[in-house]
């Protein structure tokens, strides 16, 4: 199924590279991994040699200064489907989600980010150009021509990006061995610019082919309809957690030209109304006063507004039964500028004021105004209670995946840095990742490892105790090192069968140990407790059970403290499959781990076994727009269950486009896909924009400071007749 832009045409809206004519100037690109030329009925056409990648280079056109895209833009091939990717030898078992055996597109982009610390930051040519996995050709080895329609979203972060002048479009064959002989026919390749409208008749289409099907929201009106005063500005406020829709119409106990808050010292306290208009109004600007009580103020560059953008995205927690499910829902917030709201619609303006740690308790009164031009429409009231007290930290870890000099969420650092830091999340470790650049081995003239330098290591952990993302704990994921110790340091070999002798040897325990002897002192130094983890979710899975038993062993040893994402089968002895073990057996992980994190749907079994240093990881909720999910789950419930760590997956993992919640990697078998794990939307200005996820997560943190201060006040004053009460 695709809709029909006349195939092959080059234009001022389209450029194409037709392998089957006598004509390739359109475009650049490596001949060399190309046939001679053949042809199929009415196709023409050449094939891709195997296990080669084809690099095909169209000249920049509907770009702006920065070689994006001015509009949406389409990809277009047509191909002949000679091979097969759904076959179990190619994803792992008879259920298999995923493949390798495809042909992959990628687009070329610049993911350029200034900071130093960032990896690879020196060697500019591997980072600045690289490319952007988008989309997969071959799937059923059918022998039928197709035409694979890609299309391309313009949005704050366009994967697509002309580079001196060019367009670039990667393709790469697959190389599984039996490759060798695999050749791909492909008879033309088109990048158009294209209508939005038909950006959205083209995703329709693929969002039906992948199962998303639109879920219904309830009503959001009254009973009796309400004669409103003014309809075409109608202004109302509800509880921060509870959804405005653009179809919402405000209840009468909702009307109000006034907003109220509560904060304590040093904190940003989200304010928020909604505008309802009978009759639609447009062009709304807004202005906000100074907050004043007597002498002392909250000045309005301390207040922000924006506005809370609906869109589409995926509406249940992830792994439910209806997980394709999606709705029209408020998604993220932005600054505002301007507003327009439709005929019969609403729309949410949300105030963030960040409050300072230096002014006395006492009502702080303001005023936001409504404007269409200069002409004031209306103006609100704020009233803004501070109680002069600075909350307690939370006594749980709220850590959250990955490490910010690892992925490009900005091109700066400090805005990520910002998030994190307003938010209240600790971000993990990955040490190392770049291993020159963080921590490199020193060697006797035996070549034996004597000692390592830490300098990169130290510099970065210092980058974020200066940004104050880091306080007293943080996790340090160790699973690339004990990885480049073992094959580039230990052995040199490739990890086999005898994988559990060879962590458990003399050379690889003296090795590692003293690298975790001297982190955990830098760690000391720094009056920081790092948690070491070493892997992900090793449930029954030999190879991982081998990799934690073994590395968590020797951390055990030098006084570390452990960690993993954990479930009740990780405290069974299982078999040790086709690895080499002590009765091939692999002992459980019980008392090797520290910190068991468990995955939410199976939080419940492990609060009821009463660990210490509980704690979970919400991955399957982290991604739901509502804010409320992540509110609970990192203050209400770390209460009932006295959690000490909490994990979000994740800062930015999302599938292809981060700004399209509907596509799928090249790499996954439909219907099956992701949601994007996400909570702050990337942009090439280097702004990041919150998710109302992350809203709700910086309110939930939030939540946890209030109720270690009130449990700290009641210890301390016992008697008080409020102590008695809570």
């Amino acid at each position: 199924m695709s809709v029909d832009f006349g195939g092959c045409v080059n234009n001022v809206n389209s450029t194409c590279l037709d392998f089957g004519s006598q004509n390739e100037n359109n475009a650049e690109f490596n001949s060399g991994v190309l046939g001679i030329s053949k042809n199929e009925g009415e196709t023409n056409y050449k094939e891709i040699s195997p296990r080669s990648t084809l690099y095909v280079n169209f000249s920049e056109f509907n770009a702006d200064p920065q070689g994006l895209p001015l509009s949406d833009m389409l990809l277009e091939i047509k191909y002949k489907d000679v091979l097969e990717s759904n076959n179990q030898k190619y994803t792992g078992s008879e259920w298999g989600t995923r493949t390798t055996h495809r042909v992959f597109i990628d687009l070329k982009n610049n993911f350029e980010n200034n900071d130093l610390l960032y990896y690879n930051y020196s060697n500019k040519n591997e980072y600045t150009s690289s490319y952007a996995p988008y989309a997969s050709l071959g799937e059923f080895n059918d022998s039928e021509w197709k035409i694979e329609q890609i299309p391309i979203k313009k949005t704050q972060f366009t994967l697509l990006r002309a580079i001196n002048g060019k367009f670039t479009i990667r393709i790469r064959m697959p190389t599984y061995p039996e490759d060798s002989l695999l050749y791909f026919p492909i008879d033309y390749i088109s990048l158009k610019s294209i209508s939005h409208e038909d950006y959205l008749k083209i995703t329709g289409i693929k969002r039906e082919l992948l199962g998303f099907y639109q879920g219904n929201i309830p009503k959001d009106e009254p009973e009796i309809q309400i004669n409103y005063p003014n309809p075409s500005l109608v202004t109302f406020t509800r509880d921060i957690m509870m959804p405005i829709y653009n179809s919402t119409k405000p209840k009468q106990e909702e009307l109000t030209e006034k907003i109220s808050g509560f904060s304590t010292l040093g904190e940003i306290e989200p304010l928020s109304f909604g505008i309802y208009s009978e009759t639609g109004i447009s062009n709304l600007n807004f202005s906000v006063s100074d907050l004043d009580m007597n002498s002392y103020k909250i000045s309005k560059d301390k207040i922000k507004i924006y506005e809370v953008i609906e869109a589409e995205s995926l509406a249940n927690v992830y792994g439910t039964r209806n997980y394709h499910s999606y709705i029209l829902q408020p998604d993220r917030i932005e600054e505002i500028s301007s507003l327009d709201v439709g005929k019969n619609s609403s729309k949410r303006i949300w105030i963030k004021v960040y409050v300072p740690d230096n002014i006395p308790s006492g009502v702080y009164t303001g005023r936001l105004d409504i404007r269409q031009e200069s002409n004031l429409l209306k103006s609100i009231e704020i009233d803004f209670s501070v109680s002069a007290i600075k909350l307690d930290e939370p006594e749980s870890l709220n850590s959250v995946y990955h490490d910010p000099y690892i992925r490009m969420y900005s091109s700066n650092n400090s805005e990520v840095f910002r998030f994190y830091r307003e938010t209240g999340l600790v971000p993990f470790y990955y040490a190392p990742y770049r291993t020159e650049q963080q921590i490199s081995v020193i060697r006797n003239s035996s070549r034996d490892i004597v000692d390592y330098n830490l300098t990169g290591f130290e510099k970065r952990i210092d980058r974020m105790i200066s940004e104050g993302v880091v306080k007293d704990r943080m996790i340090i994921e160790l699973v690339y090192l004990w990885q480049y110790l073992v094959y580039n340091d230990v052995y040199g070999t490739a990890i086999d069968s005898n994988l559990y002798y060879n962590l458990s040897d003399p050379k690889f325990v003296n090795a590692f140990s003293l690298v975790v002897k001297k982190l955990i002192q830098i760690g000391k130094d720094k009056n920081i407790s790092f948690i070491f983890s070493a892997g992900d979710e090793p449930g029954i899975d030999p190879y991982k059970r081998i990799v934690i038993d073994r590395i968590f062993t020797i951390i055990k040893a030098n006084n570390g403290n452990t960690t993993i994402t954990y479930y009740t089968n990780a405290q069974n002895e299982i078999s040790s499959g086709n690895y080499n073990t002590p009765n091939s057996k692999i002992p459980p992980l019980i008392d090797l781990v520290d910190y068991k994190v468990w995955a939410m749907l199976y939080s419940g079994a492990g609060y009821l076994k009463n660990y210490s240093n509980y704690g979970y990881y919400t991955t399957y909720s982290s991604n739901v727009r509502n804010p409320i999910y992540n509110r609970f789950l990192h203050g209400a419930f770390v209460l009932k269950t006295d959690a000490v760590a909490i994990s979000v997956y994740a800062m930015g993992d999302w599938v292809r486009d981060p700004w399209n919640d509907f596509d799928k990697p090249g790499h996954y078998i439909s219907p099956f896909t992701y949601p994007d794990f996400l909570l702050a939307y990337p942009t090439w200005s280097g702004k990041l924009i919150p998710t109302m996820a992350s809203e709700g997560l910086r309110e939930g943190i939030k939540d946890d400071k209030y109720f270690e201060t009130l449990k700290r006040l009641i210890k301390e004053t016992p008697e008080n007749p409020a102590s008695v009460q809570a």
